[in-house]
Order: C-alpha cells, then structure tokens, then sequence
C-alpha cells in the first residue's frame, strides 16, 4: 500500500509542480518565457495537496485495476485525474462556505486570497485532461470515453454543491432524505465513482460493467459523506476542521434531517445556526454546543446508516476476483469504519 501511496505522490508533482507549469499544457514549445512568474497558478493547490490527505480515490483506481489483472502503472497514470480535482474542489468549496481551516492550517484562500485560489483551482479541473490528450495517441475509443465520464463527474460534483448551497442559504426550504443523499451521490459518489471507473476500464473494456461498479463506489462515497456529517457536528471531530462548522454554515445534512421533522424542531435548528454565525464568538460556541446536543440521537442514526452502507460496499466488493488488492481495497474500508 505504502508503495502506491509513494508513487501517487509523485505522479501528482511531475503533474502539477509547484516552480512552473509544463509547456505541454499550453502546446507551447519548451522554455518559453510565458512560465516565468505564473507560479501562482499552480502554489494554491500545490500547497492544499502537500498538507496530505488520505488520497483513497486514486487508491481506489489502482487497486482496481490490479485487481483486475492490469499492470501496476496502468491505472497510476490517471490517478491525477481525480486526486486534483479533489483537492481543487476542496479549495473553492471552502470560499463558498467561509471556512477557515482545512487539513488543520488556514484555509488556501486565507494565505492566497480569493483571485489567485480561485484560479488555481479551476485550473486544476482542467491541467490534468492532458493525461486523456496523451492516451489518444495510442488508444483514442478509451480516451473518448475516460474523456465523457470526466466530464459527467465534473457537471455532477458542481449539481450537487449547487444543491448543498441553495440548502443551507434557504432557510425555509428542508430537503428531504431521499434529496439529500442524491445530492451526496452528485457532490461526493461521483468523484468515487469516477476512479472505480477508469480503474475497472484502465484493466477491462467494457463500459456498462465500469459503470456498475462505479455505482458501488458511489455508494460508498455516499457513507463517507454521512460519517463526515455526523463528526462535524459531534465530539468526534474531523481532523483539520473546526468542529461544528456544518452548523455556523446551517447546512442539512443528514442529522439535521432526521431530527427535524417538523416545524418547531426546523424553526429551533434554523435559530441556532442563525446564532452560530454571531460575530460574538462566545455566543456562536453555545449555539453550536446547543445544536449538537440536539442532534446526537438524529447523529447516531445517521452513523449507523452510514455503517450500514459501507458494510454494504464491503459486500458488494467481494464479486472481485479473489487478488490481494480486492483484499486492500476492502481492508482500507474496514479500517475507516473501524469494523
């Protein structure tokens, strides 16, 4: 494991350095003076993806791919693909929520400012397509169609933070739990999704059994959502974040829906996530307290549930064959949910 690790992170620096950005992105011949003092395109995101992460969505696409009997590096190719993606998503996600930490240091556009964060980020949605550029030379139909499936994530992940955004700026409107967790699917299982894809498509060609299997990974991307729901806003934590910021940003996440399910209970959630974002900071923390004390039987709930589908995933991962990365993949499952 800890040589896929390894050799994902160098795959992510030789893509998106961090002195200058390779001419091939741009077709301009090499050396050119045009990279000179463009270094801020590429810092923001560099500087988000050295702080770490558990980069479990490229995992995922390699050890599919092994699993299905494709080399080692055949999948590694394009785990920049997702893995900047991720990172750039993190990046503008926090501008629109406000956040203030991520990884455990001030957020990228804290240190870089909302211009040059902002552009760094959309420019890692598009920087790592030259990965897709450079298999059509040798094999255009799985270019094609790696090429559609990029795209559908990326529609699908901007849907779904559009959703989550509309809901926690209305604070009149309740989605329910079927909207919720298909937010969830567009905003996190299809990023899951992707990379279950093209490590199924990087070992086998065809398409509809990809597809199939991305839907598993969807599902579980979806359970990630829920268990990292549920610490935001209980003792548990996220690490790197502060805790209860779901509730200062009044968003409906799972707990919330399960708790409140009727108008008192919306109208007393919608008065603490008002006071929440009280500039009073020692009014802001009771808020939070108070909400989260509320919410730990709906948190519990949601926890389970979140348990249930990744158990279900586990289950699901079993039609692999019988290799040791079917085993890792399912192992790294079990760790995350302490099973």
């Amino acid at each position: 494991m800890e040589n896929y690790l390894n050799n994902i992170e160098a795959r992510l620096s030789r893509l998106w350095p961090i002195q200058e950005q390779p001419d091939v992105w741009f077709s301009r011949q090499s050396g050119s003076t045009l990279t000179a003092g463009t270094v801020l395109a590429t810092t923001p995101v560099r500087q988000l993806i050295e702080r770490g992460g558990k980069r479990w969505r490229p995992l995922i696409m390699c050890l599919t791919s092994k699993a299905l009997g494709a080399g080692d590096d055949d999948a590694l190719f394009f785990t920049p693909l997702v893995e900047l993606l991720h990172n750039a998503s993190l990046v503008v996600d926090d501008i629109e929520d406000a956040a203030e930490l991520r990884r455990g240091q001030p957020a990228i556009h804290k240190i870089y400012g909302l211009d040059n964060s902002i552009n760094s980020a959309n420019l890692a949605y598009f920087a790592p397509t030259i990965l897709i550029d450079e298999l059509a030379q040798s094999n255009p139909n799985l270019a094609l169609t790696i090429y559609k499936r990029y795209s559908l994530a990326m529609r699908c992940v901007h849907l779904g933070q559009a959703l989550d955004i509309n809901w926690h700026n209305a604070h009149s409107y309740w989605p329910s739990r079927q909207e919720y967790e298909e937010m969830c699917l567009l905003k996190t299982g299809a990023l899951a999704g992707l990379a279950a894809e093209i490590g199924y498509l990087m070992a086998k060609d065809n398409l509809n059994e990809a597809i199939n299997y991305g839907k598993i990974w969807a599902k579980i991307g979806l359970a990630f959502q829920i268990i990292d729901d549920v610490k935001n806003i209980t003792e548990e934590g996220i690490e790197g974040k502060e805790f209860g910021d779901d509730i200062v940003e009044g968003k409906k996440s799972l707990p919330v829906i399960l708790y409140a399910t009727d108008t008192k209970e919306r109208e007393q959630l919608a008065r603490l996530f008002v006071q929440a974002k009280s500039s009073n900071r020692a009014e802001s923390i009771l808020a939070i307290k108070e909400a989260s004390a509320l919410l730990s039987g709906a948190a519990h709930q949601a926890k389970e549930y979140g348990l249930q589908l990744l158990n279900e995933g586990i289950e699901a991962l079993r039609l692999l064959p019988n290799h040791e990365a079917r085993h890792s993949l399912i192992a790294i499952l079990k760790k995350w949910a302490n099973l």
